[in-house]
């Protein structure tokens, strides 16, 4: 699946983008794509698996999730504690007050360590701190429109 998204970009000489592939640890309402049927030791290995297929692409390809602590403990438990040191996968977090809303505050303070990310390992990416917002793009005759996310990023 990894090779089927990710080799069609590699093969565009023209292309410009950033060789991060983020897979996302979210509930979903489909039963047939949840974490939720299968244990954690399962998931931690799923995850595992596909984050070293991103790593096995070559081409400075890198793997990334993007999460939130409470999300990835109840998916993965205590089972992928290591994750991030054996996989090398980058964080992308979100932190969401009680209402629902991200947390909009532009630093790592909020943050509880999980699945082996630290900021002092480096390997804590970014932070979502606002809603992610639809814009349009205009490309030739075609009207296309872009899902944004406002990311606060690590400066190390």
């Amino acid at each position: 699946m990894i090779n089927g998204i990710i080799n069609p970009l590699s093969g565009n000489p023209s292309a410009f983008f950033v060789k991060e592939f983020y897979i996302k640890v979210e509930p979903s309402s489909n039963p047939d794509c949840s974490w939720e049927g299968y244990s954690h030791s399962d998931n931690c290995n799923f995850l595992t698996e596909a984050a070293n297929a991103i790593n096995n692409i070559g081409d400075f390809w890198s793997p990334g999730v993007f999460t939130t602590a409470n999300i990835w403990n109840s998916f993965f438990g205590s089972t992928c504690s290591t994750f991030a040191g054996d996989t090398g996968a980058q964080l992308w977090y979100a932190d969401y007050d009680s209402t629902g809303n991200v947390n909009s505050v532009q630093s790592f303070d909020d943050y509880v360590s999980f699945g082996g990310w630290s900021y002092a390992a480096q390997n804590l990416g970014m932070k979502q701190v606002g809603k992610s917002t639809t814009v349009p793009l205009l490309c030739g005759h075609t009207a296309w429109h872009a899902l944004i996310d406002i990311l606060y990023l690590s400066a190390y």
